[in-house]
């Protein structure tokens, strides 16, 4: 059992726990051949007794809150909601519309107003979309309209922005030219970005989505009863690879056609310029009057984490600079890979996804369940971010799951059962606090 820490002001992590109850739509493809993998709240977390120490550690928290995605509240009945705020959680919706190749407007008038019906079908297939047409998202099963404590939006960018999917071909030394070669590398999925905002570069243009965003969410709540926006931001490679006039640089050094792709590859020479644009939002955000709460990182740590940890470590001094608080995404690394777990290599530098043989040890067949090899990727990820200082006692957490693990219905989702999502957040929790209070001691006998 798990020893519940004191609660005198001694965890002062922000967190949200946010199962993946959206795994309970058959429109989310979470990678099992079409099927759901959870169910919903209202048969699941719903009954409190079944995570009430969970509970108690996110009440002592502060700012402790319950993560749903904005489709997951009409399947939530009024009783529900009342509920987790009776316990004194807020709750956290994240939106899930926002990556969508539609302008910022029209996504906002989707979830905060449910116009453009045809968009809940289209996209989300709920067909026909019954009272979400009446006032999208943000509304309990019974259609009571409903203002969660926090919105937290998707990522936006780089997933609108052109991109070179052919990555090879940037390199491809039989193309005659390096305009040829990007020509052939980039392609554009969402062209009519461009002209969301017309008369602005693909960047700025994004940022004002995020503001037409906040407008249609002031019609909704009030202006000045907007709930606190928090927004994901991507730390990912992509952001160098979308980065033209960074790769124009690199071309214009004339290198080795191996080093060029060296370069290319192994991120050798990056720009950063994620960093100016995740600068850029905030302003603009705050400019028109709505700072975000949180931004929190969505990182592919697996790829290249020597430069994923200096992406973050920049990006949690420019959000310090504009007094705007540096979240992390804690999620499962492994997609939809059931028998993978998170390690950490020899050197205590970079992050691998290791994949559990059946021909293993009876100890390691043991840990092949899928659901306890979460658990243990997600507590690995942790201490690896604390002991590289990334996480700190002043970062906002996300404890979240948003692919296939954990796979947990009903009872299922018990704190007491190993492997839940409920004890992979007590355990993370209890890691945090001990993690952080022994890099306290040791600096003081430093």
């Amino acid at each position: 059992m798990l020893t519940l820490f004191p609660v005198a002001g001694s965890f002062t992590n922000h967190i949200t726990f946010a199962p993946n109850q959206l795994a309970a739509n058959l429109w989310y493809h979470a990678g099992l051949n079409g099927s759901l993998v959870n169910g919903h709240i209202n048969g699941s977390f719903a009954n409190m007794t079944l995570w009430r120490e969970l509970q108690q550690r996110l009440a002592h928290a502060p700012r402790g809150a319950l993560g749903v995605t904005g489709a997951e509240l009409s399947h939530m009945s009024d009783r529900t909601l009342a509920s987790i705020r009776r316990a004194g959680l807020a709750t956290s919706a994240a939106d899930p519309t926002f990556t969508q190749c539609r302008d910022g407007k029209v996504l906002g008038q989707l979830s905060f107003l449910g116009q453009h019906a045809e968009l809940f079908c289209s996209i989300f297939t709920i067909c026909p979309p019954g009272a979400l047409a009446r006032g999208g998202w943000y509304q309990s099963g019974s259609a009571t309209p409903y203002a969660p404590d926090e919105i937290t939006m998707d990522e936006r960018m780089p997933n609108l922005l052109p991109s070179p999917k052919h990555l090879e071909q940037l390199w491809n030394q039989s193309l005659p030219s390096w305009t040829a070669r990007k020509e052939a590398a980039f392609v554009d999925k969402c062209p009519t970005a461009a002209i969301f905002n017309p008369g602005t570069d693909r960047i700025t243009g994004l940022i004002g989505d995020y503001l037409e965003f906040l407008d249609v969410a002031a019609a909704r709540f009030g202006k000045g009863k907007i709930p606190r926006i928090s927004v994901h931001w991507n730390v990912i490679a992509w952001w160098e690879w979308t980065d033209v006039q960074c790769l124009d640089t690199l071309a214009s050094k004339q290198l080795a056609p191996a080093e060029f792709q060296h370069a290319i590859q192994y991120l050798t020479e990056p720009c950063h310029r994620d960093t100016e644009h995740l600068q850029a939002l905030v302003s603009a955000m705050c400019g028109h009057g709505t700072c975000p709460a949180v931004v929190y990182m969505d990182v592919d740590y697996i790829y290249n984490t020597r430069y994923a940890l200096d992406v973050l470590e920049r990006n949690k001094r420019a959000l310090r600079a504009l007094n705007v608080s540096f979240g992390l995404d804690i999620v499962d690394l492994c997609g939809a890979n059931l028998a993978c777990v998170i390690t950490v290599d020899s050197s205590g530098q970079q992050l691998l996804r290791t994949e559990v043989q059946q021909g293993d040890s009876l100890q390691q067949q043991q840990q092949q369940q899928p659901n306890l090899m979460q658990e243990q990727s997600l507590r690995t990820l942790v201490e690896f971010l604390v002991q590289h200082e990334i996480l700190d006692q002043h970062t906002h957490l996300r404890i979240q799951s948003w692919t296939v693990r954990p796979i947990e219905q009903g009872v299922q989702v018990d704190e007491k059962t190993n492997g839940s999502m409920a004890h992979t957040a007590n355990s993370i929790i209890q890691d945090i606090q001990q993690l952080l209070q022994a890099r306290s001691a040791a600096s003081k006998t430093e």
